[in-house]
């Protein structure tokens, strides 16, 4: 499996977020500097959510 992937969508205003089962699409509105800020806070964020997720199943 490959690990957290994040491309942006033709026209640059929405984030494609895709790791294993996890697909999500994002946009983010409001001041530009603000919104860049979150896209790179949800990319962060992205990185180990899914690990995280799997590690609260039950055994």
């Amino acid at each position: 499996m490959n690990g957290p992937q994040a491309h942006w969508l033709e026209g640059g205003s929405r984030l494609h977020l895709n790791h294993g089962p996890i697909d999500l699409i994002i946009e983010a509105f409001g001041e530009a500097d603000e919104c860049r800020a979150a896209y790179g806070q949800a990319v962060a964020r992205f990185q180990t959510i899914l690990q995280e997720l799997v590690d609260e199943l039950p055994e």
